[in-house]
């Protein structure tokens, strides 16, 4: 069975990168700790004639699109560590709210970005017991929505729905 869903992977990835368009799988966590992640699905459909397409393999000035959200957030924040993350739209983003004044951190997070635009919660440890929560969408910088201090913080979490509500 891994190697189907290995192969099926590597299939998805190398139409994505094809077509230069990827949106991130969902991704499972086995009991064990491992993880992983659907086939990638391209979010481009069709070619511009005359137009070649960028071949699997080939050499780019940029990192390719990760097809899962941990891979977005290893790449997005790769000098801390990840705790937890968990799929989310810019949209979901600039919704966040925490506190009693109803804070809003991201409302204006990645101009001229559609609410649809796919992105990832990203959980990171800011401290011994504080964890810092990320919001980040594929080839944008990240963005600091809020860090937690506490007791039980700074733990891993592994997949997650998003940060949660401070009263």
């Amino acid at each position: 069975m891994d190697a189907v869903r290995t192969r099926a992977v590597g299939l998805g990835l190398a139409a994505c990168l094809g077509l230069a368009g990827c949106s991130f799988a969902s991704e499972s966590v086995a009991g064990d700790g491992s993880s992983s992640a659907a086939a990638p699905t391209s979010t481009a459909t069709t070619a511009t004639a005359g137009t070649p397409a960028t071949a699997a393999g080939t050499t780019s000035s940029r990192p390719a699109s990760p097809t899962t959200v941990r891979g977005l957030c290893a790449q997005a924040l790769p000098d801390r560590t990840l705790l937890g993350w968990g799929a989310a739209t810019v949209g979901d983003f600039r919704a966040y709210r925490y506190g009693a004044s109803n804070n809003q951190p991201l409302a204006k997070a990645f101009p001229n970005a559609d609410d649809a635009e796919a992105g990832g919660w990203c959980a990171t440890r800011a401290a011994k017991q504080a964890t810092t929560w990320w919001a980040v969408v594929y080839d944008r910088r990240p963005r600091r929505a809020i860090t937690v201090v506490g007791p039980g913080e700074g733990k891993h979490l592994g997949r997650v729905s998003g940060p949660q509500v401070v009263p």
